[in-house]
This record gives structure tokens, sequence and C-alpha cells, in this order.
């Protein structure tokens, strides 16, 4: 992003389906010159959004780390597409992601 006056840039992946109640952990490798911030999208029965965010400030870094969150899927939530954004000047690379059910990456 080399300009903003608002919204965000973001990476994510197709929504998939997902059971609600079910623990789910999201991972990421990535080198960013600004914060960032993962956020997972639920789409509920009736197709509405809920967002939230799981990780706020993922620190800038020079070199590949690691950003990882384990979550529970709420209840009549049917579908899910984690966002990687940042909503400041700056650039994110991200690589390596994986979302399993469970806990264990």
């Amino acid at each position: 992003m080399t300009a903003r006056t608002d919204g965000d840039a973001k990476w994510y992946f197709s929504d998939v389906e997902v059971t609600p109640g079910a623990s789910y952990t999201f991972s990421n490798k990535y080198i960013s010159t600004t914060l960032s911030t993962l956020t997972a999208r639920y789409t509920d029965t009736g197709g509405n959004f809920t967002y939230v965010d799981l990780v706020s400030n993922l620190p800038a870094s020079s070199t590949w780390i690691t950003a990882s969150q384990t979550f529970t899927i709420p209840t009549n939530m049917t579908k899910l597409t984690i966002f990687h954004l940042i909503n400041s000047v700056g650039t994110l690379s991200i690589d390596d992601a994986e979302l399993r059910i469970g806990s264990a990456l």
C-alpha cells in the first residue's frame, strides 16, 4: 500500500465450510514493513458476515516470521476465511498459509 486515506489491503483465501464449536488453527509466514492483523470473517446460516480480529498488531519484520492463532467457530457460523491485512502504508508478503481443524500444526 503506497498511500492510505481509509480502508486496508489484505490477503485471504476463498471461504471454506466450518463446523460450529470446533477448534481451528490458522498460520502463515510473513514479512511486513508495518503492523498487520489476522481477522476471521465468518458467514452465518443467513449469509451475514461477522468479523473478529484474532491477532492485532503483529510486528513488522524484515525476515520471515510465523503468525498463528487457534480459535473456536461460533454457533450458527458455516463458512470462514482469514484476512491477513495492513491498514497503513507499507508492504505485506505471506507464504505457507495453513488452516487446520484442531490446535496442532
